[in-house]
């Protein structure tokens, strides 16, 4: 999963990916939603490489990100940060997410803000050009 664009916080104590970082599939809101935009062969050949035990774990998610469309990551990648994403196919074979990552306390604090900013962008005739 590669960053190729960010919106900063105005916030001073904020969450950054840099344009241009790759970040696991598992362990990152973004990573988790792109999974369960898979179908389940190219979902279950990603999972594949991982630990068994991790593996089984993320199915178990999959299967409530596909449910709820919100994938999250509560402290997983990074301590001290969470996020919630979504992600859809795009053209040909591509997955793109949007994820919304915080601080956890403010992250905590706004989540059903972040949750409905996502399900509208999810929304937009935008989101399927």
């Amino acid at each position: 999963m590669w960053f190729v664009d960010q919106i900063e916080s105005s916030y001073r104590l904020r969450a950054v990916s840099a344009v241009g970082l790759r970040f696991p599939l598992n362990g990152t809101a973004n990573g988790k939603a792109a999974l369960a935009a898979l179908d389940d062969a190219d979902a279950e050949a990603a999972l594949c490489r991982l630990d068994p035990m991790v593996a089984e774990g993320l199915r178990r998610e999959i299967v409530e990100i596909r449910r709820t469309g919100i994938a999250f990551d509560r402290n997983e990648h990074t301590p001290g940060i969470s996020a919630a994403a979504i992600a859809r196919r795009a053209l040909g074979d591509n997955v793109i997410a949007i994820s919304v990552p915080a601080p956890t306390a403010r992250f905590l604090e706004k989540e059903q803000r972040i949750i409905a900013a996502l399900r509208a962008a999810a929304d937009s005739p935008d989101w399927t050009r």
